[in-house]
C-alpha cells in the first residue's frame, strides 16, 4: 500500500493516524445506524471529494478536526484486550467511482451514493503506483460484512481491501514517536491517557 501523506510536524507513521481514527470511532459504532453513526457533524468535510485537489483538502480537514476533537474531549480509546481494535482497512478511489448508488443500497448507507466510506473512519490518503489517489478508512468489525458486499459488487473497483486485512495492535513506542514529532507535551500526556498506556499500565503491552 502506498505510504500515507504526512501532515506538517508528523513523521508519517500510518499507525499514528490509524490509532487516532479508531480512538475516535470505536464507541460511536451503532449496528442499527450504519448510514449515520460514523458521520459526525463536527468532522463533516469542508469541501466535496470531486477532483483530486479538493478531495485531498477534504480528507486533511477531517484529519485535523478529528485530532483536535480527540485531544479536547479526552476521548477514552479502545482496548486491545477487549477486542475493540478489530477491523479492516478499506481503500476508496474517488476518481474511479461511477457514483451509481448501488453500494449505498447494499450497505444500508455505510458507504454513500458516491461509494465513499463515512468520514469519521478516514485514516488519511495516499497514491498507488499508477498515480491514482485513494482514501484509507477503518472499517469496524461490525461493518465489515457491509463493506465486503460493496467491494464484491463494485464493477469499477473503486473500493478495495488493503493487504493484510486485520491491522495489528499499535506499539506504544510508535505512537509516542509520532507525538514527539508533534512536539506537544500536553498532547503526549493526553494520548497516554487516551490509549491506556500511562505509567500505571506498566509501560505498554506485552
Amino acid at each position: 500500500m502506498a505510504k500515507l501523506r504526512t501532515l506538517p510536524g508528523w513523521n508519517g507513521e500510518f499507525d499514528a493516524y490509524w490509532i487516532e481514527t479508531t480512538a475516535w470511532c470505536w464507541d460511536k459504532v451503532d449496528r442499527s445506524a450504519p448510514h449515520t453513526c460514523l458521520r459526525s457533524p463536527i468532522l463533516r468535510p469542508r469541501t466535496p471529494l470531486g477532483g483530486k485537489k479538493r478531495g485531498i483538502a477534504a480528507v486533511e480537514s477531517v484529519m485535523v478536526k478529528r485530532r483536535a476533537a480527540i485531544l479536547d474531549s479526552g476521548t477514552q480509546g479502545p482496548r486491545a484486550d477487549r477486542g475493540e481494535w478489530l477491523g479492516q482497512t478499506l481503500l476508496f478511489f474517488p476518481d474511479l467511482s461511477l457514483s451509481d448508488g448501488l453500494s449505498a443500497l447494499l450497505t444500508r448507507g455505510f458507504v454513500d451514493s458516491d461509494n465513499a466510506p463515512p468520514w469519521d473512519s478516514w485514516i488519511g490518503w495516499g497514491e498507488d503506483l499508477g498515480g491514482d489517489w485513494y482514501i484509507a478508512s477503518w472499517v469496524p468489525d461490525e461493518f465489515v460484512r457491509f463493506a465486503d458486499m460493496a467491494v464484491s459488487e463494485n464493477p469499477e473497483q473503486c473500493l478495495r481491501w488493503a493487504s493484510g486485512d486485520h491491522h495489528p495492535p499499535v506499539e506504544r513506542g510508535e505512537v509516542l514517536a509520532a507525538l514527539d514529532a508533534h512536539r506537544d507535551e500536553s498532547a503526549r500526556i493526553r494520548w497516554e491517557s487516551l490509549t491506556n498506556w500511562g505509567p500505571s499500565q506498566g509501560g505498554g503491552r506485552e
